[in-house]
C-alpha cells in the first residue's frame, strides 16, 4: 500500500506543536532550509566579494550617478564613511570635513539626496556626483523659539527622514530639550532641493514641533507605511500623517500592546512591516498586528531569544522571505536565523555561519565586477551618443543578498551549494517527529509494517534518511533504525524494516551538495485492527 505525503514545502516548521501532533507534511524541527519553488531546500553557500576593513553597517545608495553602497567603518583608529559602486575598485571616501565620532547611524533618501542622522549630531546629506558629506543646510539656523527673531541653539536629530516633501527629524534635542519624543518637520522642499528652514514657531511657516506619547517610551525608529510613517516606540506605535495646511503633521497613537526591541528589528516589504517586540513576532499594516508566528515558531523563539540589542530582522523580497536574526541565549553573537516565506506563511532556520560574527544581512543592489573607464570606451564607435558620466554610471539593476561580517568581509549570501570548511560547513537536516501514521491513512489500524520510503527529491550529491518511531504517546524513546545514504538522482527508495504507529523521519546532508525535497511515498503494510 502506497501513501502519498506531498506538500512539504506548505507547512514548514512547526517547533511549537506538541509531537504527536504534527501535521503530516509538516516538520518537528529543521536547520539550515528554506522553503523555494514548492520545495524544502537546502541554504546556498556564499561567496567573498570584496573586504570592507572595519566595517559596521551598510546601506543601499541610489542616485542617478549609479546605484551602490555606504559603509560605515571604523578601523580602530578613526570612522569613516565609504561609497562603493564596484567590487574591484577602490571605495571613495565621503566623510566630512571634521570626520565623524559615532559608527552609529541612521541613513534615508531624499530623492537623490542621501540624508544621514545621528543621535548627539547634526545631520548631514550626500548630493549625486558629491565627494564627501555635507551638514544639512538649513539646520544651523533653528533658535530656542523657532522664529528667525528666536537666540540660536545647537540642535541634534537621531534620524531624519523624507516624508511629503519635508524633512521630518525624529529624536530631536533642542538645546537643553532632549526627549527621545520631539518630531520637529521642515518647511516644504521638492525632491531635488535638500536646503529649507526650521521656522517651526513662525506664523508664516509650515514647519512644526510635536510629541510622540511619552507613555510608550523611547522613541526607537520609524518607518514609512502607505500614505503614513509608523513611529515605532518601545511600548507602543503612533502613527504620523500628512494632514495639510495649516497644522501639516497629526500624530495619533495606534497600538498600546506593541512596541519594537531596537531600531532593527523592523523591516518592510510589501506594504507589511515585519516586527519583533518583548513577547511576539508580529506583521503590521498600518492598522492592526497579525501574529504570525503563532502556533508555529514564537514559543521556540521565546524561549531560545537572547540579547535583545541583537535581533535584526531583513526583509529579501526576491526570495519572498523575512529573516529573524538572533543570537541564542548560550550565545554572544547573532548565530541564528527564522526565515519567514511570507507566500506559504511557512518558517525554517538556519545556523549563521560561526567563522565570524555576522553583523549585518541586506538587500543590496548588485555591485559590477569593475567600474567602467575612459580606456574601456570604444572610441571609434560613432554611434555612441552617452557621454563618459553616463557611461561610468553604475546602473545594475538587479539586487542580491549581501551578508557583512566582523572581519570586514561582504559575501554574495545566496551563491549556489559548494559548502566547504572554510566557507559553510554545518549540514542542514529535517525532523518528522512522531507522525500519526492512522492520521496519513485514515484507517482504524493500530499497526502497520512500514517497507520502504520513497524520496521526491532531486539535487547533487547524497542525503542521510534515518527512519524510526514507536508504538504510544507515552514512548518517549525513538526506536531508529540505521541511517542510510541516498544517492540523488540514482537510488529511488530507503528499505525499511519496522511496525510503528507513530513514524519520525530524519533527512541530513553534510558537504558539499544540495537538495530540494517536496514529498515522499510510504510503501505500508496495513496490521492489526485497534
Amino acid at each position: 500500500m502506497i501513501i502519498p505525503i506531498r506538500g512539504l514545502a506548505q507547512t514548514g516548521l512547526q517547533l511549537d506543536v506538541l509531537d504527536f501532533e504534527v501535521s503530516p507534511n509538516g516538520f518537528s524541527d529543521g536547520v539550515n532550509v528554506r522553503i523555494k519553488n514548492g520545495a524544502i531546500t537546502r541554504i546556498p553557500g556564499r561567496r567573498a566579494l570584496f573586504k570592507a576593513e572595519g566595517v559596521k553597517r551598510v546601506y543601499t545608495l541610489n542616485q542617478s550617478t549609479g546605484r551602490g553602497l555606504v559603509a560605515i567603518l571604523d578601523d580602530g583608529k578613526t570612522k569613516t564613511i565609504k561609497r562603493y559602486t564596484s567590487i574591484e575598485n577602490p571605495p571613495q571616501d565621503v566623510t566630512p570635513d571634521g570626520g565623524i565620532t559615532t559608527t552609529d547611524w541612521n541613513l534615508a533618501q531624499h530623492g537623490e539626496f542621501l540624508l544621514a542622522s545621528s543621535d548627539g549630531t547634526a545631520p548631514m546629506y550626500l548630493a549625486p556626483g558629491a565627494d564627501k558629506f555635507e551638514p544639512l543646510p538649513g539646520w544651523d539656523a533653528i533658535t530656542d523659539n523657532g522664529q528667525d527673531t528666536g537666540k540660536k541653539l545647537t540642535a541634534f536629530a537621531g534620524h531624519v527622514i523624507s516624508y511629503k516633501n519635508h524633512l521630518v527629524a525624529l529624536r530631536t534635542q533642542l538645546g537643553a530639550n532632549a526627549q527621545s519624543g520631539n518630531i520637529l518637520w521642515s518647511d516644504p522642499l521638492s525632491s531635488d532641493e535638500i536646503a529649507t528652514s526650521w521656522n517651526y514657531g513662525a506664523v508664516d511657516s509650515t514647519s512644526g514641533l510635536d510629541y510622540a506619547p511619552a507613555t510608550f517610551g523611547d522613541v526607537v525608529t520609524v518607518e514609512p507605511i502607505g500614505n503614513a510613517v509608523m513611529i515605532y516606540q518601545r511600548y507602543g506605535i503612533s502613527r504620523l500623517s500628512y494632514v495639510g495646511s495649516p497644522r501639516i503633521y497629526d500624530i495619533s497613537p495606534v497600538s498600546t500592546d506593541r512596541g519594537l526591541l531596537n531600531k532593527y528589528a523592523v523591516a518592510q516589504m510589501r506594504g507589511w512591516h515585519y516586527c519583533v517586540d518583548d513577547t511576539k513576532i508580529y506583521a503590521w499594516n498600518g492598522q492592526q498586528p497579525l501574529f504570525i508566528a503563532d502556533n508555529q515558531v514564537q514559543e521556540w523563539f521565546n524561549e531560545n531569544r537572547g540579547d535583545p540589542d541583537k535581533v535584526q530582522v531583513v526583509a529579501l523580497p526576491e526570495n519572498n522571505e523575512v529573516w529573524i536574526m538572533f543570537a541564542d541565549q548560550a550565545s554572544s553573537v547573532a548565530n541564528q536565523a527564522l526565515i519567514y516565506n511570507v507566500l506559504l506563511k511557512a518558517w525554517t532556520k538556519r545556523n549563521l555561519p560561526a567563522t565570524a560574527e555576522v553583523l549585518q544581512i541586506i538587500d543590496a543592489p548588485q555591485l559590477p565586477r569593475k567600474a567602467l573607464t575612459i580606456d574601456d570606451l570604444d572610441r571609434t564607435n560613432v554611434q555612441e551618443s552617452r557621454t563618459y558620466s553616463e557611461l561610468a554610471s553604475t546602473t545594475t539593476s538587479r539586487n542580491e543578498t549581501l551578508m557583512i561580517d566582523d572581519t570586514g568581509q561582504i559575501y554574495q549570501a545566496m551563491n549556489g551549494y559548494q559548502h566547504s570548511d572554510a566557507d559553510y560547513s554545518d549540514a542542514a537536516e529535517l525532523l518528522q517527529q512522531a507522525i500519526d501514521l492512522e492520521q496519513v491513512t485514515g484507517n482504524a489500524v493500530r499497526f502497520k509494517s512500514l517497507r520502504a520510503l520513497y524520496p521526491q527529491i532531486v539535487g547533487t550529491g547524497s542525503v542521510e534518511i534515518t527512519v524510526g518511531g514507536h508504538n504510544s504517546t507515552n514512548e518517549n524513546h525513538i526506536n531508529w533504525g540505521r541511517p542510510q545514504v541516498f544517492e540523488i538522482g540514482k537510488d529511488k527508495k530507503v528499505d525499511l524494516r519496522g511496525n510503528y504507529r507513530y513514524l519520525s523521519i530524519r533527512l541530513r546532508q553534510q558537504g558539499s551538495g544540495d537538495f530540494k525535497l517536496s514529498g515522499w511515498d510510504l510503501d505500508v503494510v496495513a496490521g492489526g485492527k485497534r
